[in-house]
């Protein structure tokens, strides 16, 4: 295991925290995700492969941990045999380098090794900083938006506060920008009108809504099941629901979208 995510490791097994010790972890806030990936599956597929995350926080089913390293990873190869695209709502930490000397955080390792991934056929969408002026703006992305509003990013779940009042979570203090890398892209690459988050954040949670009802019903087929010690392999699980149902519900209302436009 690399050092950054032993550390990682060492810092969520700790009582409490300070607030600045989340640090790059902050988590995209589902709602808002699942608002994007609704927006953008059209154009790129739908998402399937988180490339930032970790056990408790993975937005679908197939993710990078820290452990893993995605910048070792094959983005281009993995999201194809899973049917879709790339999400990242990556570190914004300095440039740390592994034992080997392979990078692990670090923006302009992450969007060199996008570029790189880009060349090989995947489709990547970035929720990051709009920071226009920082020398790892990425000016060369196939598609850029950024989106109206500042983000409540989220605290990870590990994460328990030393000071309930000091080191209760708030929103962020910067706006943040949708950056897509595909170098398939066909559509406007810099649209001027923003990215509405309010409205991203209603479809989602849409979207979450019917995927939890979704779960309710599948576990009221499977409770019988248990109950009366069926050992036949299921077709369709509750536990898998979030890898494939929900890719599918957001998926088919993209598309509908896309046809009325």
């Amino acid at each position: 295991m690399n050092h950054y995510a032993q550390r990682l490791l060492t810092l969520q097994d700790q009582p409490t925290h300070i607030l600045k010790e989340i640090g790059d972890q902050w988590q995209t806030p589902k709602p808002l995700a699942w608002g994007l990936f609704w927006t953008f599956t059209p154009k790129i597929g739908p998402v399937v492969l988180d490339l930032f995350a970790d056990h408790g926080n993975a937005l679908v089913g197939c993710y990078y941990t820290a452990a893993e390293n995605a910048l070792l990873q094959d983005w281009a190869a993995d999201s194809r045999h899973q049917g879709g695209a790339c999400y990242g709502n990556p570190p914004y930490s300095r440039q740390e380098l592994d034992d080997d000397g392979n990078p692990i955080t670090g923006m302009e390792n992450i969007l060199d090794y996008c570029r790189t991934q880009r060349d090989q056929g995947a489709k990547i969408m970035l929720l990051v900083k709009a920071a226009t002026s920082e020398g790892w703006w990425p000016e060369d992305a196939d598609f850029i938006q950024f989106i109206s509003g500042r983000i409540g990013f989220e605290a990870p779940a590990w994460y328990k506060p030393r000071d309930p009042k000091k080191d209760k979570p708030c929103a962020s203090g910067f706006a943040s920008a949708v950056i897509i890398f595909d170098r398939d892209w066909r559509w406007e690459r810099r649209p001027a009108e923003r990215l509405d988050r309010d409205h991203l954040i209603t479809i989602g949670e849409d979207i979450l809504h019917m995927v939890h009802l979704r779960a309710a019903q599948l576990l009221e087929v499977t409770q019988p099941s248990i109950h009366n010690h069926v050992t036949a392999e299921p077709t369709e699980t509750v536990d898998n629901l979030a890898a494939s149902s929900d890719v599918g519900l957001y998926s088919e209302m993209a598309a509908e979208d896309e046809q009325a436009a």
